[in-house]
């Protein structure tokens, strides 16, 4: 079997008292094609398989904090590979302790990443940097310290409209707001 790979930082977590709301949030858990800082690089379809797989059992892999198995936040809705990246919208359920947590780094700005775990398939070592070209993806969590810094939470408030969820967090190009306001609205 192969190992589990979670791409993040070590970090602490805080506990708080829990609430009973749902949190709808969106991002990218990975961009394709830019290393990350361990100096990994995946690429555009090494989700692909790995989604089928999920889409067949009628499931999505776990929403946890902070790579936690033993604390699930919420449900991924949708997760889908764009040309940017994994693009993903899931609920936080406020009415757990990490749920809350979450939802009290969100909205302060201090967790707005996203950050994956998955088993390597397939990847080649070229230099220092290993390309990923094939996955099963085990889990995305809210992070504090995310391995790749371009895995952000794009919104993450209730009702939130998709111009207001472009503006949340200043993405790089004009191509990448088109385009995940084009896959919120059409695809997912």
């Amino acid at each position: 079997m192969n190992k589990i790979i979670r791409k993040q930082i070590n970090a602490n977590v805080l506990h708080t008292k829990s609430t009973d709301k749902v949190v709808c949030i969106f991002g990218y858990a990975t961009i394709f094609g830019v290393a990350d800082l361990e100096n990994d690089i995946i690429h555009k379809g090494a989700f692909s398989s790995s989604l089928k797989n999920w889409h067949n059992k009628k499931s999505l892999p776990f929403l946890l904090w902070q790579h936690d198995i033993s604390s699930p936040i919420g449900k991924w809705i949708k997760i889908a590979e764009d040309k940017n990246g994994l693009a993903v919208q899931g609920n936080i359920y406020t009415d757990t302790s990490a749920g809350h947590d979450a939802y009290v780094f969100l909205k302060n700005k201090v967790a707005t990443s996203l950050s994956i775990a998955f088993e390597l398939l397939n990847s080649k070592s070229i230099g220092n940097t290993r390309h990923i070209y094939q996955v099963n993806l085990v889990e995305i969590s809210v992070v504090l310290n995310p391995a790749h810094p371009e895995a952000k939470i794009l919104d993450f408030q209730q009702n939130t409209s998709l111009k207001k969820m472009l503006k949340f967090h200043n993405l790089t190009t004009k191509n990448t707001k088109h385009n995940l306001y084009y896959k919120m609205k059409h695809v997912m």
